[in-house]
């Protein structure tokens, strides 16, 4: 039973050090995409085997690039297809 509460606190803390592009929702994407001068959108869904294996890379590129993107106004976000 303590082993859930644990896993759990490390991949907040895990997610907290690496940040994933902006989540966005049915509500945000216009206004937040108007924002930047590129956006790059992954349209995903966390049931799709295609989806689950482009994530690492998706992630790898988010880092690689983030500083570049953040002074370019070119931004990156996620859109989970199913919620």
């Amino acid at each position: 039973m303590l082993i859930l509460p644990l896993l759990l606190s490390l991949i907040s803390i895990s997610n907290a050090q690496n940040p994933l592009p902006e989540l966005l929702t049915h509500k945000s994407f216009h206004n937040t995409i108007k924002e930047a001068k590129l956006s790059l959108i992954e349209f995903y869904s966390p049931y799709c085997s295609h989806c689950n294996a482009f994530a690492p890379t998706w992630e790898d590129t988010y880092h690689q690039f983030q500083n570049d993107v953040d002074s370019s106004n070119i931004k990156m976000y996620q859109v989970n297809c199913i919620e």
